[in-house]
């Protein structure tokens, strides 16, 4: 064996040995990511502790429950619209969220908040009516 077929073999062997530990940081990394990702879709998770702020949202009829966790997003009701997503289709309040304007707290979890947007027509107090 040849000094060049060493070197090339022990080259080889570097480069196998990098690309597993690659391959192993990015499976425990895709891991971890799935782990938070379902325990926030499980947990009852708030922005802020009781009283938190209120804050006004309006869902209009046209829009999607990704536009809405968007909109949650960027109003700092929730951590992240994805979730939300999830969360709603799990609930089984995917088709059922009314549009109108409504009066959500930073403290009250996703649910809550689903189950305020989705208050049939009677159960909504009349300024939350569109």
């Amino acid at each position: 064996m040849s000094l060049k077929q060493v070197l090339i073999a022990m080259l080889n062997m570097i480069v196998r040995l990098v690309i597993s530990c690659v391959v192993v940081v990015l499976i425990y990394r895709a891991a971890m990511y799935a782990y938070h990702f379902g325990y926030m879709v499980f947990a009852d998770a708030t922005m802020e502790v009781s009283p938190g702020r209120d804050v006004s949202v309006t869902v209009e009829t046209d829009d999607d429950l990704k536009e809405i966790g968007e909109m949650l997003e960027r109003r700092g009701l929730i951590s992240d619209a994805n979730i939300f997503l999830v969360q709603a289709t799990l609930l089984e309040y995917k088709d059922s969220l009314i549009p109108g304007v409504y009066t959500l707290n930073t403290s009250m979890t996703s649910e809550k908040m689903l189950e305020i947007m989705s208050a049939t027509a009677s159960d909504t107090p009349e300024e939350e009516k569109e």
